[in-house]
């Protein structure tokens, strides 16, 4: 049976303890932080979608949570949460008065934890939605507008055509609001119709609107009515 030498003992230490503390090096874990945060506040309108998103660093597993005003956040009809490629997001849905609050993201791991605040306002501000949208395929020669409508409470529309001429029901022009759907549709359209089209959103807080430009451009191979066909001005 052989056996090592001192001095070959000896030099087999220092490579012993050099791979000791490359091990330890490498179980050393990280604690979480955070590489992008949430605005500090936020005023957002009723009915909207909002989401809070934070983007954290740190050894893994890493675990996440929300809160409002101290109480845990837990997946629901109203709120939806994720956290995939190191990407912690909260979604408000449809959004109330109610929801209001302040909302903190927490994140840890075994080698700490941290987190992050988000005051969140709700107002009941009336809001349209930005650049009314012209329904495609609403049929040959009519122009079909529509726009989303929030607010505490749901505002009321009206139709404007120009600066100041209002666009009322009746003839070739329909127009409706459900709740908060505004529709505003013109049959049979014809070069007179062209022109900035608004639609105004008006509740308690205040007035908002939203406009688009609508052209109207003639069909060479068509005659009679329905000749025309409308599209939004670029």
């Amino acid at each position: 049976e052989s056996t090592a030498s001192p001095s070959q003992t000896a030099a087999a230490r220092p490579q012993a303890t050099l791979l000791c503390c490359v091990e330890q090096r490498r179980e050393r874990k990280v604690p979480p932080s955070f590489t992008k945060r949430p605005s500090d506040s936020l005023v957002e309108g009723v009915g909207r979608q909002i989401r809070l998103e934070a983007r954290v660093s740190g050894s893994q597993p890493l675990t996440v949570t929300w809160t409002k005003d101290g109480a845990e956040v837990h997946a629901s009809d109203k709120h939806e949460m994720s956290f995939e490629n190191n990407v912690a997001m909260l979604m408000v849905k449809d959004s109330a008065v109610s929801d209001s609050g302040l909302y903190t993201c927490n994140v840890k791991n075994q080698a700490g934890k941290t987190s992050c605040k988000t005051s969140l306002s709700i107002s009941g501000k009336a809001w349209v939605s930005p650049g009314l949208h012209l329904v495609k395929g609403s049929g040959e020669g009519t122009a079909t507008f529509i726009a989303k409508l929030g607010g505490d409470p749901i505002p009321s529309v009206k139709w404007m055509k120009g600066k100041w001429r209002q666009v009322t029901h009746g003839g070739r022009v329909s127009v409706e609001q459900k709740g908060p759907d505004a529709r505003l549709e013109i049959r049979e359209v014809t070069r007179s119709d062209a022109g900035q089209y608004r639609c105004v959103a008006t509740n308690k807080h205040g007035e908002i609107e939203s406009a688009a430009e609508l052209s109207v451009t003639k069909k060479e191979e068509m005659g009679g009515a329905g000749d025309f066909r409308a599209t939004l001005k670029k």
